[in-house]
């Protein structure tokens, strides 16, 4: 028969046992912590909204670059449309039409209306890359939409052509 070890040598075990559970414990806390934390961060999502009458032939180029953005919107059509953005992002430049026909209108439920005249682009600054693009397209006129995006930190170009009939359509 096996003698019994001396109590110290028993409590020795159990407290090296008991620590060694803790232990394996909180390192797994730790770990789905960390996992929960990046599942959990929040999505950014982008939302436009575009008025119109006629089809609409509608570009967007959108880049990346540490995580802030500029977003290129062009519109390939004879009538004035209005493009509805979201408050933060700012105007940068304008090409194919005078500076003084981008009217912008104060801002109303987050968003800011900006008028387009026949052809114009437009290149907005956005402080945060979205995670998901929504389009809106609240008119019965077709809407195509060309979407051009460039990660500039992967050299990563993703092109897609989208029609809008029904609103909203993701984008991404």
């Amino acid at each position: 028969m096996t003698p019994m070890p001396s109590p110290p040598r028993q409590h020795a075990f159990a407290i090296v046992t008991v620590l060694a559970i803790c232990a394996a414990i909180s390192l797994n806390s730790i770990y789905i912590a960390k996992v929960s934390k990046m599942d959990d961060r929040e999505l950014i999502t982008a939302e436009i909204g575009v008025e119109h009458t006629l089809p609409l032939d509608l570009e967007i180029a959108i880049s990346n670059m540490k995580g802030i953005g500029l977003v290129e919107i062009t519109q390939n059509s004879e009538e004035k449309i209005y493009v509805n953005i979201p408050n933060e992002w700012q105007r940068k430049e304008v090409r194919n039409t005078p500076i003084n026909t981008i009217v912008k209108e104060p801002s109303s439920f987050g968003f800011t209306r900006w008028h387009f005249p026949p052809s114009a682009t437009v290149t907005f600054g956005i402080p945060a890359y979205p995670d998901r693009f929504f389009i809106h397209n609240p008119t019965t006129a077709p809407m195509k939409v060309t979407i051009t995006r460039v990660d500039l930190d992967t050299d990563k170009v993703e092109r897609d052509v989208i029609l809008v009939q029904e609103s909203p359509v993701q984008l991404w």
